[in-house]
């Protein structure tokens, strides 16, 4: 995820919310307008700690979800239930919520289990699912937590494309993680 200033991502949410509501909820679209909402949403929580904008994305997500064809496909976009396992993951963490964390790990599994589309976006939810993980990690001490997102993180750095700006990081978590489990 990428942290913009807070003015861009008001003025991102300030588009996207008017792309909804230009948007029929029976459009094809639809969804994918209130996944990149919620996108925004969280990351103005990442910046801001804003909780009401995660609590929002969350209920985006969920509609987004209920909104998505549930046939399987190949994605081009990064899927709704997805960004709703981080997102729940994020709040579970945020209010010390293991349930709320245990649901947004079991939709990030779910997610990738279910998705078929490009390296980048498998590598994504490979990494979000991580990061879920390390948050319950960090919070309840459980070694299958950090044993797994090790696994998860080893397997997004795999699939990540080398010009992957995340890459970097990853590596980096990866290695925090494997300094833990030592």
């Amino acid at each position: 995820t990428i942290i913009m200033d807070i003015d861009e991502l008001d003025r991102g949410v300030g588009y996207a919310r008017a792309a909804i509501r230009l948007c029929s909820t029976k459009h094809p679209l639809y969804p994918i307008y209130l996944a990149d909402l919620a996108s925004l949403l969280c990351q103005r929580f990442v910046a801001d700690q804003s909780v009401p904008d995660l609590e929002e994305a969350i209920e985006k997500l969920r509609a987004a979800t209920n909104h998505a064809p549930s046939s399987a496909g190949t994605y081009v976009h990064y899927p709704p239930r997805a960004m709703l396992g981080l997102a729940l993951a994020l709040h579970g963490a945020h209010t010390d919520d293991l349930q709320e964390l245990a649901e947004g790990v079991r939709c990030l599994a779910l997610a990738r289990r279910d998705f078929a589309g490009g390296a980048h976006l498998e590598s994504r939810i490979e990494r979000d699912l991580a990061k879920a993980l390390f948050l319950r990690y960090n919070r309840h001490r459980e070694q299958d937590d950090l044993d797994e997102a090790i696994f998860h993180s080893t397997s997004a750095l795999d699939r990540a494309p080398p010009d992957d700006r995340a890459r970097g990081l990853l590596a980096l978590e990866l290695e925090r993680a494997r300094e833990r489990d030592a």
